[in-house]
């Protein structure tokens, strides 16, 4: 696919030179934030609204996608907000919830609010029926959560404890009345059951990877060429390793380990340095946001498109300029 490989070049290009600028990891956090706002408020929307009213807007906004919209909306009953599947609109929200839980994490103000924000986030992604969107979020902000420990040095003591339990039970609470109160749940459980009558949990993905270990063993040294697995069968693999694997054999699959696996060590190592400089109060959630969200991309990698979906890979772009941003020293930054 050479637009697809067109399009990866000037994107690494782009984030090379946007690093160059100052600041430009606080101001990706704003335009990411908004973009994401974005996405919750047309999911409520959605979720609110008559589907006539509905369907006159995405019709607008959408032109020729606005029939999968449609479908994944009328005859899925799921909500993919106003994007043209829900998977999409499920990693939008989920990059919210982590940019709220980020902030909660390395500052006390404003607490009641983000977790509002971030209980109905957490609703919305429900209805988009995206459970893996739901668990790998959650991975990611423990892993965080952990990273700041060890650098802040806090120890967990036995009142952290019976507050983290009575959280915990309150939030159970909140979780039993929305599913006994509301549909926010309908479209994970309908899902769940319909995938348990057909004996398949995995949504076909199974049957994607078997498919995608196949074309590695008849290419195993160069693969069978980027994307060929899509222009074959109409399906990505839903797992960025198996097809990178699939598609660029032993030779694009070790160079790419080797790339991404640098990538996560430095900005792990250049955000964990930053949580323990106090005079960079306000780049630490944008830096701790940026490799949350890394985090959350690698993990859903082995069940998603992450490398392989243009969206994906230009969140993944977005949350590389948040974590490696640099900061002018006048402004108190590194």
């Amino acid at each position: 696919d050479i637009r697809f490989i067109i399009f990866f070049l000037i994107n690494s290009v782009l984030i090379i030179e946007t690093l160059s600028i100052k600041n430009v990891g606080y101001y990706e956090l704003i335009i990411a934030k908004i973009c994401c706002w974005i996405h919750l408020l047309s999911s409520i929307a959605v979720y609110f609204l008559p589907s006539g009213v509905t369907n006159s807007i995405v019709n607008a906004l959408l032109g020729a996608q606005a029939a999968s919209n449609y479908s994944w909306r009328m005859i899925s009953n799921v909500n993919p907000g106003i994007t043209s599947q829900p998977g999409l609109n499920a990693m939008f929200m989920a990059l919210l919830i982590l940019i709220y839980a980020v902030e909660m994490i390395v500052t006390n103000k404003n607490k009641t609010i983000r977790i509002i924000v971030i209980a109905v986030t957490f609703g919305m992604i429900l209805t988009t029926a995206k459970r893996s969107a739901l668990l790998v979020t959650l991975i990611s902000i423990l892993f965080f959560w952990l990273l700041v420990r060890r650098r802040t040095g806090k120890k967990i003591t036995i009142k952290k404890v019976v507050g983290f339990m009575a959280s915990a039970v309150a939030l159970i609470l909140v979780i039993r009345y929305f599913y006994v109160s509301t549909t926010l749940f309908s479209a994970v459980l309908d899902k769940t059951q319909s995938l348990g009558d057909a004996g398949d949990l995995s949504n076909g993905r199974l049957s994607l990877w078997a498919h995608g270990i196949y074309v590695f063993n008849q290419h195993p040294i160069l693969g069978s060429g980027l994307k060929s697995i899509y222009k074959e069968t109409g399906f990505d693999t839903h797992n960025t390793y198996i097809q990178i694997l699939a598609e660029t054999g032993l030779v694009g699959f070790v160079l790419f380990v080797l790339g991404i696996g640098s990538i996560l060590f430095q900005v792990i190592k250049r955000t964990y340095f930053i949580l323990g400089v106090k005079e960079l109060g306000e780049y630490k959630r944008v830096a701790g946001t940026g490799m949350t969200f890394l985090i959350f991309l690698l993990i859903y990698g082995f069940m998603g498109n992450t490398f392989i979906d243009y969206t994906p890979l230009m969140l993944f772009s977005a949350s590389l300029i948040m974590a490696n941003s640099t900061y002018d020293v006048r402004s108190g930054g590194l």
